[in-house]
């Protein structure tokens, strides 16, 4: 019996807890530009786009990693996923002789 959820269902869900500290990371800066001590500001400023930075990272990824799941189930259901042994058969191994020639031996 096949699992009800999708294999990309969790990456959806940590893509949206990346996009809550992406915005939050943006609520962080705006907050930063109302500081009025320069260091706290410089602090502040720093850490949020640090926030950002990572979540958008971390998205990225997520979003990578649906995308290939995805690909991979559609290539499962299309039939056009070689396996390793249909790859084996496709390569026609080059024996010693030939690799000697091509080292210049």
């Amino acid at each position: 019996m096949e699992n009800p959820i999708p294999k990309w269902a969790p990456q959806v869900g940590l893509s949206l807890i990346a996009i809550f500290f992406i915005l939050f990371g943006i609520d962080i800066l705006y907050m930063a530009y109302q500081i009025p001590d320069p260091f706290s500001f410089v602090m502040t400023f720093f850490a949020a786009n640090f926030i950002i930075l990572i979540s958008a990272a971390l998205l990225l990824s997520f979003i990578l990693k649906i995308r290939a799941t995805i690909k991979r189930q559609r290539e499962i259901k299309t039939g056009q996923l070689y396996t390793a042994q249909a790859l084996k058969e496709k390569i026609t191994p080059i024996n010693e002789e030939q690799n000697c020639r091509k080292r210049g031996r």
